[in-house]
């Protein structure tokens, strides 16, 4: 198993999104409830190229927040509370 594998199999995900501002605004609550997490942005370097597609169309980046399963019930929490 790799060595990033590892690091994520101990570790449940528990929110995803494709809007920079949301995860920026999920990981500060998070933080500031001491709540330790992992993000995970996949990264494809040979996006398709073609009739049709651009560079811009297919880079979309992806944060996928990951916490330890027993914070799993009080990070749901904290990040659906209302402001």
């Amino acid at each position: 198993m790799s060595w990033f594998k590892n690091l994520f199999s101990k570790r449940v995900s528990v929110y995803i999104s494709t809007n920079q501002d949301d995860y920026f605004r999920v990981a500060n609550k998070l933080q500031s409830e001491g709540i330790s997490f992992r993000t995970k942005t996949p990264f494809n370097p040979n996006p398709p190229t073609g009739m049709g597609y651009s560079s811009r169309d297919t880079q979309i980046t992806y944060y996928e927040i990951y916490v330890k399963p027993d914070d799993e019930y009080r990070a749901v929490k904290v990040i659906h509370e209302k402001e």
